[in-house]
């Protein structure tokens, strides 16, 4: 059994550095990803008089007009450090492609598991939101929900956090029900008819130079790193020609799949727990019809008497042996 356990441990610290290349790919791939270097040969293999510009054009109309959210300008993009794009792409920001919803309520969740579920701040993670990660929030009589009520493909972003790594990450929404988040959450809504544009938002606002923007401007206030709003509407995303996008999209999943054929965490603890129960209930090695049942072994020992299956005390080997000497 000894032996089967190191075997586990061996497998662990593999796992443990497949994990690890794992990360680095994942990160590599992003980057690829939104920089144009993943689909080079896509494009030397399909040219198109498409372009990014024709893609902002279509959100564009799509909008109505260049107004956002409360009759406020849309941001451009701040391209005060952005490199080159490929042929055909152009920068454009967050505020310009979505519709930037802003933070989430303020009031803290006080409901019981009768009420409506409010994400944690922790259920936003970069490519991910985990609807598990809630809590109950119980509305206010006339309380207006709908700015901070999810919807499927909605980006969601993380205003402020302990740890600087998860600042400003970005996931999106793949469930259908709609919950509510909290003010730490901020949301930006593809518009109707672009939720393939979400998707790649999802990607580029993760890796390469969005992040880098990103982590530029995060700041640290009362010992919590956090991100202004207006950084994230005024952040700079590489946008590829619509049939590009799609491209990308698809490279990504495709290579994501196929890296994440991994065992889970708790796959180890799981083996182990076989081969002890393997080895309790006789299955962990063959079984000789000879040997003794164990039935007939208990019924031995019991048949000793008591005195006989106590142990002797030792002696300690520095005490002397006691002499009695006649009175």
């Amino acid at each position: 059994m000894n032996a089967l356990f190191e075997e586990v441990e061996a497998g662990e610290a593999a796992l443990a550095r497949a994990r690890e290349g794992l990360t680095q790919f994942r990160a590599s791939l992003l980057h690829a990803a939104s920089t144009g270097a993943l689909t080079a040969d896509w494009r030397a293999a399909n040219p198109t008089n498409e372009t990014a510009d024709d893609l902002l054009a279509q959100i564009m109309e799509a909008r109505g007009d260049s107004i956002g959210r409360r009759g406020r300008s849309l941001l451009p993009p701040d391209l005060s450090n952005e490199p080159d794009l490929p042929p055909g792409w152009r920068w454009a920001s967050v505020d310009q492609v979505t519709n930037f919803l802003g933070n989430g309520l303020a009031r803290a969740p006080d409901g019981d598991t009768t009420d409506l579920r409010i994400l944690r701040i922790s259920a936003v993670r970069p490519l991910k939101v985990d609807q598990r990660e809630h809590r109950f929030y119980r509305p206010l009589p006339g309380e207006n929900l709908a700015g901070a009520t999810t919807q499927r493909h909605d980006l969601l972003f993380t205003r402020y956090s302990g740890s600087e790594q998860y600042v400003g990450v970005c996931g999106m929404v793949r469930f259908e029900e709609p919950t509510l988040f909290p003010d730490k959450v901020m949301c930006a809504r593809p518009l109707p008819g672009f939720a393939d544009l979400g998707e790649y938002l999802e990607i580029a606002l993760n890796a390469g130079p969005s992040r880098a923007y990103i982590a530029r401007n995060i700041r640290t206030t009362a010992g919590q790193k956090g991100i202004a709003g207006s950084s994230i509407r005024a952040c700079p995303v590489p946008l590829p020609p619509r049939s590009e996008l799609a491209a990308i999209i698809a490279a990504v999943r495709e290579a994501q799949a196929e890296a994440t054929a991994l065992p889970p965490d708790a796959f180890a603890d799981q083996l182990r727990q076989s081969i002890l129960h393997a080895a309790f209930t006789g299955r962990l090695v063959p079984q000789d019809p000879a040997d003794e049942p164990a039935a007939a072994l208990l019924a031995r020992l019991r048949a000793v008497p008591a005195a006989a299956r106590r142990p002797r005390a030792r002696r300690s080997a520095t005490q002397p042996d006691l002499i009695e000497t006649p009175a």
